[in-house]
């Protein structure tokens, strides 16, 4: 930022009886302007093999970079004797034959420093680790209203086509400026022996519902008809639960509507179509799945904010990991608990560690300390050998004096293509404020829906929000619920699971409380100012990071609203709220990140 630079032609007079507002000077005698350092990508994250990395300098005034790291060989340029602006810095590494390690660039602009990390994975396989960012999103009403369906207007992504990067399958289509609301419509045009467009959501079990939706053709005679409706797929073969056919579409917006019960069914797929002839185009949006006349808010971004890194604070403790969860911890404290992670000048990789903090204003960033000795980061659960390779925390939840941390035991700890395999998952506990853990014997088998989880605790209660190993599936995704009172979380048996209607005591009649395709680590929260439960994820398909909303810790919930789209290849993973995201329209989460090739 630079100061204001005032010329003064007032005689010194006049200069004396303004000397309180502003400071007299001379053309001679310009102020400084003060420092500023702007880098661009904010880390430089490398393979074993490579050499070389770039990144952008701005600066202002005379600068140079340093390190002390030997495997660092080369910056070029290393300074500048001028204010710089978009300097493409080159640094030359060596390759790197051992473990995943971690260094700093010091970048000296004027009187102002900025440390810059650079990890480099090791040739044994080690995982190139990401940053870990903070962030501040404004939630806001939904104009549209509550909605199980995810960008119902197809205003998501709107440069791509609809099939890519979005909920919606729509055969033979486009994006059309000529929409019912918002910038963009679904576009169809004719296709043998008919045009299908459907996505496929999560609803109650013998529950009445109604889809309606906008349609409105590019011709104002010889109408083609258009259908609505809902089925549901079973062993492929399409099941029609409803289906209505207007009585031809114009020139000018319809609305259609249906309305239809879910029957036994959990999954349920909404969908229109057209028989039409060749010429014609149907466009159609604001499709909308909910219960006849349900008037509950809904919530979405209004606004969003990067505050920094969360590294920042925890001075060079770590410097790279491959994401974080976080949970109130009571008593005004913070639990941040991280997977595989790495601090500036270490060799050796931790599976885990734990930070803690007092710090309850993230507006300005997030310090915490370590729970290890000498305030340290330590790993809390160390892994046992033979199979076991790693172990990760997913989750957290304090019940009064007592930490309890959801782990995954991972087999495979190569995370190729972000796919892992995992023995159990399961849940441990500490009675000392996170320095010691023991792990309980509640344990879910590694190929269940609940080996990554989000942990709530309301109501006498602790939620437990769990999805399948890894960030991306061979198979579809689901988010599924069990619960367990307090005084019972830690026995197997006090866990019950949500069957759409009740709970029940077998894990395999939980159903999809959340169609998500592929998704990654999720968070829950419940926001006191609203009463509304949230939800966070990375999604995959989206290459976004998506929330929902609901009324009832068990849904329905809100179809998928974009919070952070990946931006450079970033690969986005393990959002968690903050505690204070309790409160208010403004909620913080960590996000980590790191960018592919």
């Amino acid at each position: 930022m630079k100061t204001n630079i005032f010329r003064s032609t007032l005689t010194t007079a006049a200069c004396v009886a303004l000397l309180a507002f502003v400071a007299c000077g001379s053309d001679d005698d310009p102020k400084t302007p003060e420092a500023s350092i702007s880098v661009n990508p904010s880390s430089l994250i490398l393979e074993s093999t490579d050499v070389s990395a770039t990144f952008t300098l701005t600066c202002n005034q005379a600068w140079k970079i340093t390190t002390t790291d030997t495997w660092i060989t080369r910056i070029n340029p290393s300074s500048g004797t001028e204010g710089a602006s978009n300097v493409t810095i080159t640094v030359e590494t060596t390759i790197n034959e051992g473990d995943l390690r971690s260094g700093k660039l010091v970048i000296e602009c004027g009187t102002k420093t900025q440390d810059m990390t650079v990890s480099q994975a090791g040739s044994g396989g080690a995982p190139v680790l990401g940053q870990v960012f903070l962030m501040k999103a404004t939630l806001g009403e939904d104009e549209m209203g509550f909605n199980l369906l995810s960008d119902p207007g197809f205003e998501d992504h709107a440069a791509e086509t609809i099939d890519y990067k979005s909920p919606w399958w729509i055969l033979a289509s486009k994006r059309s400026s000529d929409a019912h609301t918002g910038s963009h419509s679904a576009q169809q045009n004719f296709v043998e022996p008919e045009n299908l467009g459907f996505q496929t959501f999560a609803a109650r079990p013998q529950t009445d519902y109604e889809i309606t939706a906008w349609f409105k053709s590019n011709k104002a005679t010889e109408n083609p008809d258009v259908y609505l409706g809902i089925r549901k797929s079973i062993e492929g073969r399409p099941v029609l639960l409803d289906v209505n056919k207007g009585p031809g579409i114009g020139d000018s917006w319809k609305q259609e509507s249906v309305q239809f019960n879910s029957a036994e069914h959990p999954l349920l797929e909404a969908f229109a179509f057209e028989f039409t002839k060749d010429g014609y185009t149907i466009s159609w949006d604001d499709v909308c799945v909910k219960r006849p006349g349900d008037t509950q808010k809904s919530y979405k971004l209004t606004g969003l904010q990067k505050v920094g890194s969360l590294y920042d604070g925890l001075d060079g403790a770590v410097t790279s990991s491959d994401g974080c969860t976080v949970w109130d911890a009571g008593n005004g404290k913070t639990m941040i608990a991280f997977g595989q992670n790495i601090g500036r000048g270490e060799q050796t990789v931790r599976q885990n560690a734990l930070a803690i903090s007092s710090d309850n204003d993230p507006s300005n960033g997030l310090t915490a300390g370590f729970a290890g000795q000498d305030g340290k980061p330590v790993e809390i659960l160390a892994p046992a050998g033979g199979t076991e390779k790693g172990v990760v925390p997913t989750a957290g939840v304090a019940v009064g004096e007592r930490q309890w941390v959801h782990y995954m035991s991972i087999k495979d700890k190569q995370f190729a293509e972000d796919m892992w395999t995992v023995n159990h998952s399961g849940l441990a506990y500490s009675d000392d404020n996170g320095a010691t853990w023991v792990r309980s014997d509640v344990k879910w088998d590694g190929n269940s829906n609940f080996v990554q989880a989000a942990l709530l605790r309301d109501n006498g209660y602790v939620y437990m929000y769990g999805a399948p190993a890894g960030r991306i599936s061979e198979g579809e995704q689901y988010v599924k619920l069990a619960r367990a009172a307090e005084a019972e979380m830690a026995t197997q048996g006090g866990w019950k699971y949500w069957d759409g209607s009740n709970w029940a005591a077998d894990a395999s009649a939980a159903v999809p409380l959340v169609y998500a395709g592929t998704l990654g680590e999720l968070s829950v929260i419940k926001n006191q100012t609203s009463g509304r439960y949230l939800m966070i994820y990375s999604s995959i398909k989206r290459d976004a990071i998506v929330i929902r909303d609901a009324a009832v810790p068990e849904g329905e919930w809100s179809g998928e609203k974009i919070v952070y789209v990946d931006a450079d290849d970033e690969i986005l993973s393990a959002p968690s709220f903050l505690p204070v995201s309790a409160e208010g329209n403004t909620v913080y989460f960590l996000m980590s990140s790191a960018w592919g090739e």
